[in-house]
């Protein structure tokens, strides 16, 4: 009796000191697509006492080492202790923004090694934001990204662990885990979080959902979007662009002028559907190539216009590859062609025409000033039902008053983010797809093209699947609910034993 009131005893130290840890446990939480679907698949492959547990060096360093987080945390426990702390944490669903901090902001300041190039960071050390951080403790991030002693290459970067193909600036890093857009979360806080994510030890090129993880040279990229606009360019060129994404146009007038600027910019009709919302249009493809050239002619030579792009490639480069991928078709591919962007679909039930479309677009919709905002609510709310997490609405919206004040803009973001969109605003895309040959079509078929080239924004709606996700912070509370209740069962039960142990002796 003796025996098991002293393991109570213990078990209630336990259970009392890793509520306590939880208390000052602050995660930060990793986007809610991502691919971990279920509590199981945060079971740890390794953990940190397969490296030994990570050391501080000593630093005159006055930058502010990272946020202890997990590491903190995990270092003060005992092993049994730790071990029940990641018990608990196997228990609970993937944190909801994992990898996904701001974009990162060049320094200005330069590598030792590389004085004659900015942002040429060749060593771990001369990273501001690592200076108060141990190399043992970048190594414990390292493995657990994938990236282990003397393997993966240099590659340019944006976005933290993006590692897209092409990127505005010249920083360059060794892995991941270097860049600073980690430097307010501990190595082992984002450890976990890519364990929840799915992402393993040795499993080099598993891709993240928030931002692709390490990137596998055969494999496609993935880039993020931020809601600050700093990397959304990058973001539609790669999915709409480069990747050639499917994508469904609707409410589309019969020049389909945006589907061909598009075609034109991906030197390709791969992917490409467009619709009318009520009656058919059918297509030629020589004719839609030659009205986008003479209309990318007018618009670029449009003295008045004050918005242009800078082009990655010369416009009329890329319209005569399409040209001549167009004319060596066969007929059967030129019909198939065409019949796609020949369709009919409601705009406002998609899910009668349609099973799913990653990418939907929806060029200045409009109706009139009382109904246009109506529609608008109708289309998101039919495009959420044929639509699943990392899909994407691009409602192409004129900033012009006369026009914009129609559209609710207020309550469309409400609409949108009670559906589980994200939004941000993109001007990039449009002034491309003008120098390609877009042309506003108006209702009236009143030409006001011209009046409208310099006042275009896409508004891009990004879904997520929030409602399925629970913070970690919430889950974690409802386990010290939990815990708090056994605890108590437990002092209950200790007290009883004493009683019990009291009464023994006295007999």
């Amino acid at each position: 009796m003796e025996e098991l009131s002293t393991r109570m005893e213990e078990t209630t130290a336990k259970v009392a000191a890793l509520i306590a840890c939880m208390d000052s446990f602050s995660p930060s939480l990793p986007p809610a697509d991502s691919h971990c679907s279920s509590p199981s698949q945060m079971i740890f492959t390794t953990s940190i006492e397969d490296f030994g547990p990570p050391k501080r060096l000593q630093s005159t360093s006055t930058f502010t080492p990272p946020n202890p987080g997990l590491h903190g945390l995990a270092s003060s426990m005992s092993p049994e202790l730790l071990d029940e702390f990641y018990r608990l944490l196997r228990e609970v669903p993937p944190v909801s923004t994992g990898s996904s901090y701001p974009p990162y902001a060049p320094y200005s300041e330069q590598d030792p090694a590389q004085l004659n190039i900015p942002n040429n960071y060749q060593s771990i050390s001369c990273i501001p934001a690592y200076r108060g951080t141990s190399f043992e403790e970048l190594r414990v991030q390292d493995y657990a990204q994938g990236w282990n002693i003397g393997f993966g290459q240099s590659a340019p970067v944006t976005t933290g662990s993006s590692y897209p193909p092409y990127a505005p600036y010249f920083e360059y890093y060794q892995s991941i885990s270097c860049t600073p857009a980690y430097c307010g979360t501990s190595f082992e806080e984002l450890r976990v979080q890519d364990y929840a994510q799915g992402r393993k030890i040795a499993d080099a090129f598993v891709r993240t959902a928030a931002f692709g993880g390490v990137q596998d040279p055969h494999a496609e990229p993935r880039i993020s979007y931020s809601s600050d606009n700093s990397n959304n360019e990058a973001w539609i060129r790669h999915r709409l662009i480069d990747s050639k994404e499917p994508i469904l146009f609707v409410g589309e007038s019969e020049n389909r002028s945006l589907p061909v600027a598009l075609a034109i910019m991906r030197e390709s009709w791969d992917g490409i559907w467009a619709s009318s919302l009520h009656k058919e249009e059918t297509q030629k493809l020589p004719a839609l190539l030659a009205v986008a050239q003479r209309q990318s002619q007018m618009n670029t030579g449009f003295s008045d216009r004050r918005k242009k792009s800078s082009p990655w490639k010369s416009v009329q480069e890329m319209r005569n590859k399409l040209s001549e991928l167009t004319n060596a078709l066969d007929s059967k591919s030129h019909e198939e062609i065409e019949a796609r962007l020949s369709l009919v679909v409601d705009a406002t039930r998609l899910k009668t025409s349609i099973q799913r479309m990653r990418n939907i677009w929806f060029q200045c919709p409009w109706i009139s000033p009382t109904t246009t905002a109506k529609l608008l609510e109708s289309f998101i709310s039919s495009a959420a039902t044929i639509q699943q997490s990392g899909d994407a609405i691009f409602l192409g919206l004129t900033t012009h008053t006369k026009y914009r004040d129609a559209y609710d803009l207020e309550n469309l973001k409400k609409v949108a983010r009670s559906l589980g969109y994200e939004i941000f605003v993109d001007e990039w895309f449009i002034r491309h797809a003008i120098d390609a040959g877009y042309k506003h079509k108006s209702v009236k078929d009143i030409d006001i093209h011209m009046y409208l080239i310099d006042h275009h924004q896409t508004f891009v709606l990004v879904k997520r699947e929030h409602s399925e996700h629970t913070s970690m912070k919430e889950q974690i509370s409802s386990q010290r609910k939990e815990l708090e209740a056994q605890l108590d069962e437990l002092e209950l039960h200790l007290r009883d034993l004493r009683t019990r142990l009291s009464l023994a002796g006295m007999t």
